[in-house]
């Protein structure tokens, strides 16, 4: 059996401000980081065996903050990136859409397919990281009973949460920043537990 935290990283300016990330590599804000200390407060009486994080630095941040309460390794792994979003990335949804109408016609007929400009796909980023998931299976398939915490972004969690219930239709919605889910791995097949709780943030709705 292996149970997974999954962590979605502290706030961003560019969150705040609907600025599109993908792969840049935004700061924390400064409500992040009080985020990033809250769920690793929340998560400190559990023992992790290891951390996995994006080595974007608002979800490597926030892994350090959880590693101040924790024994294990820490792992980058570029695997975990959010979607890169190619030429859009740093611009709002009003000016994609300005900049780049032929996206986003395609992106509204086909949400999962449609590659960014420059960049990929949703079904690209669910094949990425679920790549990621299935080697961190492999890599702790001898240690019966490990906990294992991954940090990443908003769009890659959800292709994390299709490993075990798969949501064609994006109803799910992305985790709020320093959320909690959680998945378990009985040997056989992937079980969600938990989606994005928020509860242990004092400022929930950032």
């Amino acid at each position: 059996m292996l149970t997974v935290y999954v962590i979605r990283h502290g706030e961003t300016e560019a969150n705040k401000n609907g600025v599109f990330q993908g792969h840049l590599d935004v700061p924390l804000s400064k409500a992040g980081y009080k985020q990033a200390e809250e769920v690793a407060k929340a998560l400190k009486d559990v023992r992790f065996d290891a951390v996995y994080s994006s080595d974007l630095s608002r979800a490597y941040e926030t892994a350090k903050a959880i590693m101040k309460y924790q024994d294990c390794c820490l792992i980058r792994d570029t695997r975990l990136r959010e979607v890169n979003g190619g030429k859009l990335q740093g611009l709002t949804n009003s000016e994609i859409g300005e900049r780049f109408p032929e996206f986003q016609k395609a992106f509204s007929e086909h949400r999962y397919t449609a590659r960014r400009p420059g960049g990929e796909s949703f079904a690209d980023l669910d094949e990425r990281v679920q790549r990621a998931m299935e080697d961190f299976l492999s890599w702790n398939k001898d240690k019966p009973g490990s906990t294992i915490c991954v940090v990443s972004h908003g769009g890659a969690i959800r292709g994390i949460l299709k490993l075990a219930e798969p949501d064609p239709d994006f109803s799910r919605g992305v985790v709020g920043n320093c959320s909690i889910s959680v998945l378990q791995h009985d040997g056989t097949a992937w079980k969600l537990l938990k989606v994005g709780e928020s509860g242990h943030l004092a400022c929930s709705e950032a």
